[in-house]
C-alpha cells in the first residue's frame, strides 16, 4: 500500500459492502447513494493494514488490526453494549457473564 492511501490508494481500499474509497463522496451521499454499512471498514482492509504494521515491524500493531477484522461483523449494537459494560462501574460481574 502508498500513503497516502486516499490519494494512492481509492480505488483498491474496500468497505464492508464493497464501495471503493474513491465512490465514497459527499455527492454520493447527497444523491442517497450511500448507507452506515457502505463506510464500515472491511476486515480485508484491516488485514491489510495489519500487514503495513508487521512490514514496520510492530506486532503489536497487527495483532490489534487482526482482532478488528475479527470483530467486523459482530452488530454494532454487541460492540456498544460490551463496551458500555467494560467501562468502569457500569456491570457487576454476573452481568459479564
Amino acid at each position: 500500500m502508498s500513503y497516502p492511501l486516499g490519494k494512492n490508494e481509492a480505488d483498491t481500499i474496500t468497505s464492508k459492502t464493497g464501495k471503493k474509497l474513491s465512490q465514497i463522496t459527499l455527492d454520493e451521499v447527497k444523491k442517497g447513494n450511500l448507507n452506515a454499512e457502505d463506510i464500515k471498514i472491511s476486515a480485508e482492509m484491516l488485514k491489510r493494514q495489519g500487514a503495513v504494521a508487521a512490514e514496520a515491524d510492530n506486532p503489536q500493531m497487527e495483532a490489534n488490526f487482526e482482532r478488528a477484522a475479527e470483530l467486523v461483523n459482530v452488530p454494532d449494537d454487541v460492540i456498544l453494549n460490551m463496551y458500555n459494560k467494560l467501562r468502569p462501574n457500569r456491570a457487576t460481574k454476573t452481568e459479564l457473564v
